[in-house]
Order: C-alpha cells, then sequence, then structure tokens
C-alpha cells in the first residue's frame, strides 16, 4: 500500500534533511551549511524553525571566526524564541550567547547567559544541559586561569553524566579534566583522562570525538617531548578525520605534525605538511588558523636560514593574526551596544508583556464579569421562570380543585334538579291519578245513586211482576 504524504508533511520533511545537512557541514564547512540554512528561511514562516535557522547560522559564522555576525544572528534567534517562549531553544541560544562572550573575554556576560541557561535546564529538569552548561561554567574558570575551580566543577560534571550514564557527556568531562591537568603539568592525569574518554567514544563510534581525542593525546605527548608516539597519534586522528571529511581536524593536524618535523629538524618534511595545513585553512578561510600555521612556516624558513622569506612569513602571519584580532575586537566594540540593545529589547519584551499579561488579565476579567453577570441574570430569569411557573402550577391546581368542586356542586344542583323534576313530575301523576280515582269515585257515586235508584223502582216492578206471575194462572 502507497501513502501519500501531505504537502505540509513534504515540506516539514524537506526542512528537516536541510537542518540534517547543514548541520553536517556545520563544523569543516559553515559557509555550505549557511546555504542551506537560509534555504530554510525561505522555505518556512514557521517562527520555530526561522529561530532555529538562524541559531544554526550564527553557530556557522562562530565556526568561521566572523563573531560580530555569530552574535547578531544568535540574539536574533533568541529574540524570537523569547517571543513564541520555546525554552529549550532560548536555553541553547543562551549557551551559543556564553561562548561567544567568553571568546571575546567577556566573562561576566559570558557567566550572567550561562546561568540564564541552567535555570531553564533545571526548569525542564534536562540532566544533559544542566552537564553541559556546568561545563560552559567550568570553561570560563578555565579560561580565566582559574583551574582549581574548572577542574572541580568538571569532576561534578563527570559524577552527574556518570549518575545518568550520559556517554557523551562522560566523554566531554573527562577531555575537560585532562585539558585541565595538561595545563597544570599533570600529563599522567591528563593522558588517562584521554584515554578513558576515548574508549567511550570507541564504543560509540563517535569518529569526529575519536578524533579529536587522538589529538588531543598526540598534543600530551608533544609536551612530554614523546614525539613518536605524537606522531603516530596524529597521523590515526588524520585517518579518521580523512574518512568522515572533517577537513578542520585534518589542518590542525598537519600544524601539529610540521611542528614536531620543525623540533626533530625534519625540514623538508615540515614544509610539505604546513604547506598543505595552510592550502586547506585558506579553503575554509579560516584566519587563526591560517595566521599560526603562517608563524610557522616562518620558523622553517628561519632554519633554512632564508630570512627574506622569514620576514615574509611573519608579515603575513601578522596579517591574518591582526585581521583576527580586530574581527574580535570588532566584536568587542560592538558587543556593548548589541547587548544594550538587546538588553532594552529584552525590557521591552518584558514590558510588552507584561502589559500583554496585565491586558490579558483584564479582559479575562471582563470576560469573567460579563460571565458571572449573564450567569446572574440568567439565573435570576431561570428562578423567576421557575417561580411563575411554580406559581402558574400551584394557580392551576387551584383552578383545577375550584374547578372540580364547581363541577362536583353543579352535578350535585343537577341532581337535586333531576330529583325534584321526578318529584315534581311523580307529584303531577299522582295528582292526576288523585283527580281520575276522585273523579272515578264521583262517577262511581253517581252511577251508584242512578243504579240506586233505578234497582228500587225495578225491585218493586221485579216484586210486583213476580207476585202477578204468581197470582196467574200457569197457561
Amino acid at each position: 500500500m502507497v501513502i501519500k504524504s501531505s504537502p505540509t508533511s513534504s515540506k516539514s520533511s524537506k526542512i528537516e534533511i536541510l537542518f540534517q545537512i547543514g548541520e553536517s557541514f556545520q563544523t569543516e564547512n559553515p559557509e555550505k551549511g549557511i546555504l542551506y540554512y537560509e534555504e530554510i528561511l525561505g522555505l518556512t514562516k514557521n517562527k520555530k524553525n526561522r529561530a532555529k535557522a538562524i541559531h544554526k547560522i550564527g553557530v556557522s559564522c562562530f565556526y568561521l571566526s566572523q563573531y560580530g555576525s555569530a552574535l547578531e544572528n544568535v540574539q536574533k534567534a533568541t529574540k524570537i524564541r523569547a517571543e513564541i517562549k520555546d525554552e529549550f531553544g532560548l536555553m541553547n541560544s543562551y549557551v551559543v550567547l556564553s561562548t561567544l562572550y567568553r571568546i571575546n573575554s567577556h566573562y561576566d556576560t559570558a557567566f550572567k547567559y550561562a546561568q540564564k541557561a541552567l535555570k531553564i535546564a533545571e526548569k525542564l529538569h534536562d540532566e544533559t544541559m544542566i552537564i553541559d552548561i556546568y561545563n560552559a561554567i567550568a570553561n570560563i574558570n578555565y579560561e580565566l586561569l582559574e583551574f582549581s575551580a574548572a577542574a572541580e566543577i568538571y569532576e561534578r560534571c563527570l559524577a552527574l553524566a556518570e549518575k545518568i550514564e550520559a556517554k557523551q557527556q562522560i566523554s566531554n568531562a573527562l577531555t575537560n579534566l585532562a585539558m585541565v591537568y595538561d595545563e597544570q603539568g599533570k600529563y599522567d592525569l591528563a593522558l588517562e583522562c584521554y584515554n578513558r574518554s576515548l574508549k567511550i567514544d570507541e564504543k560509540s563510534k563517535n569518529k569526529s570525538d575519536i578524533a579529536t581525542n587522538l589529538t588531543n593525546i598526540a598534543s600530551t605527548y608533544i609536551s612530554l617531548k614523546k614525539y613518536d608516539l605524537a606522531l603516530n597519534y596524529l597521523g590515526k586522528s588524520n585517518e579518521i578525520a580523512k574518512a568522515i571529511g572533517e577537513r578542520l581536524t585534518i589542518a590542525n593536524n598537519l600544524y601539529n605534525i610540521g611542528e614536531i618535523y620543525l623540533k626533530l629538524d625534519k625540514k623538508v618534511e615540515a614544509k610539505k605538511v604546513l604547506f598543505k595545513a595552510v592550502e586547506i585553512a585558506e579553503e575554509l578561510k579560516h584566519i587563526k588558523l591560517i595566521g599560526e600555521i603562517y608563524d610557522k612556516i616562518s620558523h622553517y624558513y628561519e632554519a633554512k636560514k632564508d630570512y627574506k622569506k622569514t620576514v615574509y612569513y611573519i608579515r603575513l602571519s601578522d596579517e591574518y593574526l591582526t585581521k583576527y584580532q580586530e574581527l574580535g575586537e570588532d566584536d568587542i566594540k560592538n558587543q556593548f551596544e548589541i547587548d544594550r540593545n538587546f538588553a532594552e529589547q529584552e525590557n521591552r519584551i518584558h514590558l510588552m508583556n507584561q502589559q500583554k499579561e496585565v491586558d490579558d488579565m483584564k479582559h479575562k476579567i471582563a470576560v469573567i464579569f460579563i460571565l458571572v453577570s449573564s450567569f446572574i441574570v440568567i439565573l435570576s430569569y431561570y428562578f423567576m421562570y421557575r417561580m411563575k411557573s411554580n406559581m402558574n402550577k400551584i394557580l392551576t391546581i387551584q383552578i383545577e380543585d375550584r374547578t372540580f368542586d364547581l363541577k362536583k356542586k353543579v352535578e350535585e344542583v343537577e341532581k337535586a334538579n333531576k330529583t325534584l323534576a321526578e318529584e315534581m313530575k311523580m307529584r303531577k301523576k299522582m295528582e292526576k291519578q288523585l283527580m281520575f280515582s276522585e273523579r272515578m269515585s264521583g262517577i262511581g257515586k253517581f252511577a251508584s245513586g242512578v243504579a240506586h235508584e233505578i234497582r228500587n223502582p225495578l225491585a218493586v216492578i221485579s216484586s210486583t211482576a213476580q207476585y202477578i206471575r204468581l197470582e196467574l194462572p200457569e197457561n
């Protein structure tokens, strides 16, 4: 069965894929990554996705050492995330802002943003981010050369990471601890931490971190002047970096290899790898690394006693490093203004949010008042209706009772009338019968009188006839 995806679903998938592609280029080819993030901005109006893309552009600018642009974009993303109340996004923005201010030596501001990020992480109970933010705070101490304080926080990060079994965070904490031990000259402890971190990365098959750890171990061996071991680890790191296309790591490794060759007086090999390193750094437009490599190349020509080229590469190195410092200085000059504007924007947003909350509260109170008033009115009408209905029912019952009583009385009257009528009819009948009887009695008396009157003569006649008969002869 074929499932057809909707245009919205397809667009979302495309945006997600573009994010993944952009992230794959973010460290090694940031300019290419920026193109993908800009494409996302052209595809979506969703504020959350736009904020994420702008944030990623800022991070890419950071990898290009364009700190002003990085700061501008991350702060723009932070503003959008504050508007839409994307707490997780805000937390990530604050972490990057902390890093940017730390790099430009604004440690108080860096600490402030780290604290803001930590507050959100603790609210969200995001233990992984809590560890990362503690790492960021420890990095500030590290750059302030407060190695004991940094080590203490890194150890706390390690303990937290081990508690939740977060392998990546354990590895990061061990790497950071190793860097502190390196600075303190505790190389054995540094190597122990690097190797523990390396084992974790090898188990998780995180090739990028494996390459980084191998480079770090090599740096420690360089400090111990164990150059053969250092070259061995740098070679392994380079093989992995080539396999996964991490060109910046390759350039850094070649720079370190060139430095070792110079110390071992292998000038030809040093020249070859250093020029290869600067070629990659120029392709990546990594200004600081270019300047550092040209400085090493000047050492090569100094060892060759070619002072003309030595001066040329020293000047070239100074040009790039000055450019890098100027970029940093411009950022430092702009940061206070940007930060002030951003603080004003945040304050305005905060005031607007407060006003919005007040307006929302007023609106809610008005709505609640209207609803309560409406409810009271409706309730009043309802009770009035109920009372009226009950009164009507009572009146109806009373009317029905009265009607029933009246009907009953009417029926009684009608019955009485009927009885009376019947009695009157009977009386009339009896009166008629009485009158008839009286008439018949009168007639009887009359007939009796008549009969008496007739019978008397007839008796005389009969007795006379009988007498005559007796007297007469029988013939």
